[in-house]
């Protein structure tokens, strides 16, 4: 090979070692400088879901929740398809479950979505404001029913627009329940009501006006209030004599009524029965039929027995076992009567020829027909039919009898 040659192919070969070089030096480049364009790309994509996110909740709080939904499942489709760390992707999974929950009132889908949520992020709670009660017991569930499982065994997460599969949850909808229990109602007399002592004696008034003196019976003695117009109830229903008007043992005709005597004020109870049958229309809300037994009662209409309207609303998800509390409001059919100690009365008895101190309890105080009430039912499920239940509340009787009155009561409740 001749010199020139030579050195023509010492130059080429320079050449092509220099253009090697050069595209070593540009792949290497590509490769420094493809990382972070890479990086840049997740970070892109996991603003771009932090964006459908937040436009989501935007369009969740103006009740566009169908547009929210759609928003969400974007958000699913680009976290499916890049890199996107579990927390976020957690977030579109716990926004989804609050769309679920309280924009479509779909409690399975929602508790589901939770599910898978908390998988990938066990520390995950619900955003703060959205936190609504339907919100909160679906989760909890989720939380409960579903323990976090371990990084390694993370649910399977769904396509958009699918409900993710997931554990079965008590159900507290399609429900039916009853209950029966006893306790005490107790009307509040107020100390304005009080009788003034020196009140003339206590009269009864048959259904003609003819007023009689309430005497017949020394034990039955007391004293009537001034006025008949009182704001507690107090006019009463004496005890029913025979069916053609005559007077009873104690004095009063059939269909009479008289006044009372307040000796004291406060609260004054009477036993009662509580019959409660209900039926839960969703996962919160129900209705429920009651009916309340007095056994110690005087005479008038629906003294003995009164029907009643609930409507009922669940403070805590359904559970199979365990505690359960609900909030309960309606209206009420029935007297309340109620009986006040009208002081005492010395009497010689007969069999002992002794003058005796009797306490005399006649007539009852009586209530209108229609009252309202509001309270709350708590209970304790032992199995998933059987359990134990106690029930506080209050009412007013709506005049021109009108009374407030506080009632407790407690026993069994099945539920079906």
């Amino acid at each position: 090979m001749s010199p020139q040659r030579r050195v023509a192919s010492v130059g080429q070969g320079g050449r092509r070692r220099r253009a090697l070089a050069a595209f070593a030096a540009a792949v290497t480049a590509g490769v420094l400088l493809l990382a972070p364009v890479t990086a840049r790309a997740d970070d892109a994509d996991v603003a771009k879901v932090e964006a459908l996110q937040r436009d989501a909740m935007t369009a969740f709080d103006q009740l566009d929740f169908e547009r929210a939904q759609a928003l969400l499942d974007q958000a699913v489709d680009v976290a499916g398809s890049a890199t996107i760390p579990a927390q976020v992707r957690a977030r579109t999974y716990i926004d989804l479950g609050v769309v679920a929950a309280a924009g479509h009132n779909d409690y399975d889908a929602a508790v589901r979505y939770f599910t898978v949520g908390l998988g990938l992020d066990p520390r995950a709670e619900v955003p703060q404001g959205l936190g609504t009660p339907e919100v909160l017991a679906a989760f909890d569930d989720a939380r409960t029913l579903v323990p976090p499982p371990p990084a390694s065994a993370a649910p399977t997460e769904p396509r958009a627009g699918e409900t993710p599969a997931g554990a079965s949850t008590e159900r507290r909808r399609g429900t039916w329940f009853a209950r029966l229990g006893v306790g005490l109602s107790a009307g509040y007399i107020p100390k304005g009501a009080r009788t003034a002592d020196g009140a003339p004696p206590l009269n009864h008034t048959d259904a003609g006006g003819a007023v009689y003196p309430f005497q017949s019976d020394p034990r039955y003695q007391g004293y009537a209030s001034p006025t008949r117009v009182q704001p507690n109830g107090a006019p009463a229903v004496c005890n029913p004599g025979s069916s053609d008007g005559t007077p009873d043992p104690d004095g009063a005709p059939r269909d009479a009524s008289c006044d009372v005597r307040l000796t004291d004020s406060g609260l004054l109870p009477t036993f009662d029965l509580d019959l409660t049958v209900g039926y839960w229309l969703s996962e919160r809300l129900g209705l429920a039929l009651r009916v309340r037994g007095q056994p110690h009662a005087g005479h008038g209409t629906l003294t003995h027995a009164g029907f009643g309207l609930r409507g009922l609303y669940a403070l805590t998800p359904a559970r199979a076992r365990g505690f359960d509390a609900a909030m309960y409001a309606g209206f009420d059919v029935g007297q309340l009567q109620l009986q006040p100690d009208q002081g005492t009365v010395s009497v010689s008895n007969p069999d002992t020829s002794k003058v005796e101190t009797v306490r005399v309890k006649r007539p009852f105080l009586k209530t209108s027909l229609f009252s309202m009430h509001l309270g709350v039912t708590l209970g304790w499920h032992l199995t998933q039919v059987f359990g134990l239940y106690v029930e506080v509340g209050a009412g007013y009787f709506i005049p021109p009898n009108g009374m407030f009155v506080f009632d407790a009561h407690g026993g069994p409740a099945l539920r079906f």
